[in-house]
């Protein structure tokens, strides 16, 4: 399973610590596993408010009984031991 690896928001002040990534999910992550009917919606919200599709547009297409998970294993720029730069593949234990 492959680590999903971001950098330091040089922006976000931190105290001693704390990691600040900003925003991690993008909009391809949000239209997941819409339907042809949801992404429409999304895309016609859009479309009626002259501007390309939003985040938010495909949140508000999606019914509420049909939340939306999704799960990043990040890599901590601090702990290099959990990536194997040779396999990109993530270990549960220290080496």
């Amino acid at each position: 399973m492959g680590l999903t690896v971001r950098s330091r928001d040089e922006d976000v002040p931190n105290d001693e610590g704390e990691f600040a990534i900003g925003v991690l999910t993008g909009i391809t992550d949000e239209s997941l596993d819409l339907s042809e009917d949801e992404l429409e919606t999304a895309e016609n919200t859009a479309r009626s408010a002259k501007r390309s599709v939003q985040r938010s547009d495909y949140r508000d297409a999606r019914p509420p009984q049909r939340g939306l998970l999704v799960i990043y294993l990040i890599q901590n720029p601090d702990d290099p031991w959990l990536l194997d730069r040779s396999s990109s593949q993530f270990r549960a234990y220290p080496p």
